[in-house]
This record gives structure tokens, sequence and C-alpha cells, in this order.
């Protein structure tokens, strides 16, 4: 739902043209089994997925910058 979530609020942020950017990353559950989450950041601010983030090793980012 991470996943979801952080695209829903890019493409919003994206028809207001307002730069930000989509962070995907790995970790490993107790039973060491392969996790994922992303999270998403515009500016200096957090706006999905941020509580879990420091759990994830970055993999991905995907950034949208435009020019004024």
């Amino acid at each position: 739902m991470c996943l979801v979530k952080a695209i829903a609020i890019m493409k919003m942020l994206e028809r207001r043209r307002i730069d930000c950017t989509l962070y995907m990353g790995t970790s490993k559950d107790v039973s060491g089994r392969l996790i994922a989450h992303a999270w998403l950041r515009s500016g200096s601010f957090y706006l999905a997925g941020q509580k879990e983030m420091d759990r994830f090793t970055v993999a991905l980012t995907f950034g949208k910058t435009y020019t004024q």
C-alpha cells in the first residue's frame, strides 16, 4: 500500500508542478525475508511513508523536477 499511496501523492504534485522524489527501499523482516517500502519527499517534507523509512536501505529513487 505504501507504493500506491506515494505514487498517488506524486501524481497530485505533478499536476501542480511541485518537485518531489519517490524512494524505494529494502530490508529484512524478523524472519529474514526481504521486504520493501516506498516513501515520498518534497523539499524538506516527507509526505508518505516517513514513519518506517529509517528501517530501509534506499534501492531506487525517482525524481520529478520542474523548471519555473
